[in-house]
């Protein structure tokens, strides 16, 4: 992960979003962080589906998450309420927002292989972990792929997004804490 992290921001990325799920999501948020240590360039975007997504954890990954939140540039809220449906518009927020998706995907179906589709479909070039181009999977197990394989290279959940300035990330922090009043911000981000 770190790798692909790393190869990342050699290529220019400098803002990272996690979609703050149990396991890589947040194992690859907390590499970011420490990252930034290096590179105080780095920024950090939180996706959060709902609140109280983390009810059911335990209390180690609770406090892995909320370190992580706590250290994030950023916090998204994409749902006031629970909804399987805000684990999917979590993905697609972030795909939306993104340059390059970085993947940890085996092959089975779920949100990691939906977001894969989606991006797949947007253009957004995909990075998988391990190193194998999603499609391979979806030959393997009879998927009908109708991507643009010209657009596909092998990618988490942590997704390098178009680089905001210090100045944006404050505007975007203060409209979340002002009721989401993004007046202030130019077009290409008032749909955060």
């Amino acid at each position: 992960m770190e790798s692909q992290i790393r190869t990342a921001i050699d290529d220019g990325y400098t803002t990272f979003i996690t979609g703050m799920a149990q396991g890589v999501d947040i194992w690859a948020a907390e590499i970011v962080i420490r990252l930034r240590t290096e590179n105080p360039q780095l920024k950090l975007i939180a996706a959060v589906p709902f609140p109280e997504y983390t009810k059911r954890w335990t209390q180690e990954w609770k406090s892995r998450a909320e370190a992580v939140i706590a250290q994030a540039d950023l916090g998204f809220l994409v749902s006031e309420h629970y909804s399987l449906e805000a684990y999917q518009k979590r993905n697609m927020w972030m795909v939306d927002h993104s340059g390059l998706v970085i993947s940890v995907f085996n092959g089975e179906a779920g949100g990691t292989d939906n977001c894969i589709q989606y991006a797949m479909s947007a253009g957004v070039p995909v990075r998988n972990i391990p190193d194998r181009d999603p499609n391979d999977y979806y030959s393997q197990i009879s998927r009908d792929t109708d991507f643009d394989e010209d657009h596909i290279s092998p990618y988490e959940m942590i997704d390098p997004l178009m680089d905001l300035t210090d100045e944006e990330i404050e505007i975007i922090i203060s409209a979340i804490q002002e009721h989401h009043d993004l007046s202030g911000l130019s077009a290409k981000y008032t749909n955060c």
